[in-house]
């Protein structure tokens, strides 16, 4: 945590050169008050602006989520599991959290939708996975991965998946180089590591539990199953005996199509929402699929299951307190089980969180990590067209950035580095939208 850690290194390799730097993620004293307006919100009893305007959604009408009954057993399936509902709307699955985790491209594809904040007015494109991960890292000691590109002022973020990437490198060949380079980066061969049968456990249980919580559909009705419980398969599961989601390395086109379909190369927008987040003096456009429910008493509120055995911790906190303050969403509902038996509910408000027991953690110290990282990146990612590689190994404190760009030019055989041409079509459409 904070007080352990004294100071979080970044070795930086632009263009080849060994050039080092220091990424300090500890608070540098009080910040200027940013001029950007906002809503103000205070949370923990530090002032942190926070104001959050949704661009996009695919989302229906939000529903009031259904309060379930004490004992109710999240292992059975609810009637509705995995069904399309007219209160959800064709994105259901979606919403309800079971789609597949977002395309290594996904900022670019919010890049293509809204190319007029490109360049000029965001300063990050990004899933907001992505965003809680680097605002946690001094807090974890889970291992970062991310590709990060300038365009103009803006930085696309996006996750590197190395178990996937390099599972699709034994089967092609692709990212043989990069293979190679982070074996000898770590020191050790890299090996694919399965997910382990309590995570799909987890991850069904939270399936069941959100369509449970559905209001109406006769969602409250278990489906009797002489079956094992705990073999119900999530929708996640399937995909991860699908293989690796990595696109084909991309060719380049006769021509670039004024048409947006055409020119986004089959780049989509896979987020349910959209949301332009100013956080501090920080502009971000942000992917989201968090499940938001409401009506009634509770306008908006974030659903969070709870195993009544595992206390709340910081990287917890962090994460459900960024997740509400990203949608706007006032309130957090936490619904407790005990091996799939629910206990109880608690709601807390968003501004609450921070002091959680268990989970304590200064927002403004999130406040100024997230504006050391946003000066070291844009310090240090400064070429437009390169692929940069932020990595920190799990267990360690350094950060590293890496210019891919570089290291794949540098390899005897000139692989191509897919990131390429995605990269060229936003330059293109961004050149081409300042002309007009």
């Amino acid at each position: 945590v904070m007080g352990d850690l004294k100071e979080a290194g970044a070795e930086a390799l632009p263009a080849g050169d060994a050039a080092r730097g220091r990424l300090s993620l500890l608070p540098q004293g009080e910040s200027e008050e940013p001029s950007a307006q906002g809503s103000a919100l205070f949370l923990g009893g530090n002032e942190v602006k926070s104001r959050a305007v949704v661009k996009y959604s695919s989302a229906p009408p939000r529903t009031a989520f259904a309060r379930l009954e004490e004992k109710t057993d999240l292992k059975l399936p609810p009637a509705n599991w995995l069904r399309e509902s007219a209160r959800l709307g064709p994105a259901g699955t979606t919403i309800l959290g079971n789609s597949k985790k977002s395309k290594p491209f996904s900022s670019f594809g919010m890049a293509y939708d809204f190319i007029d904040s490109v360049g000029n007015d965001v300063d990050v494109v990004s899933d907001s996975e992505n965003i809680k991960k680097l605002l946690k890292i001094p807090y974890s000691k889970s291992h970062v991965s991310m590709a990060v590109h300038r365009i103009g002022r803006t930085l696309l973020l996006d996750e590197l998946d190395i178990q996937e990437l390099f599972m699709r490198s034994s089967q092609t060949g692709d990212w043989t180089w990069l293979k190679e380079f982070y074996q000898r980066l770590i020191d050790q061969k890299w090996q694919r590591k399965k997910k382990s049968k309590e995570h799909w456990y987890q991850k069904a249980i939270l399936s069941k539990f959100l369509y449970y919580s559905i209001n109406g559909d006769g969602a409250a009705q278990p489906v009797p199953s002489a079956a094992d419980p705990q073999g119900s398969s999530s929708p996640d599961q399937t995909h991860d005996r699908e293989g690796a989601s990595w696109p084909a390395p991309f060719e380049v086109p006769s021509s670039v199509s004024e048409d947006p379909s055409a020119s986004n190369q089959g780049l989509k927008n896979d987020f349910v929402r959209n949301i332009l987040w100013t956080f501090e003096d920080i502009h971000m456009l942000v992917g989201s699929n968090m499940p938001i429910f409401g009506g009634g008493r509770y306008p908006a509120v974030s659903l969070r299951l709870r195993d009544n055995n595992k206390p709340i911790n910081v990287l917890t906190g962090i994460d459900y307190w960024l997740d509400n303050l990203i949608c706007n969403v006032p309130e957090l509902v936490m619904c407790f089980h005990v091996n799939g038996i629910v206990q109880k509910y608690e709601m807390i408000k968003t501004e609450e969180i921070p002091n959680l027991e268990n989970s304590n953690f200064s927002t403004k110290v999130i406040k100024d990590i997230a504006q050391n990282i946003l000066s070291f990146l844009k310090s240090n990612c400064t070429k437009e067209g390169h692929t940069y590689w932020l990595f920190k190994a799990s267990g360690s404190d350094i950060v590293k950035l890496y210019d891919l760009t570089t290291l794949c030019e540098e390899t005897e055989d000139k692989y191509q580095n897919p990131f390429t041409m995605p990269v060229a079509i936003l330059l293109y459409k961004v050149a081409c939208n300042m002309m007009v």
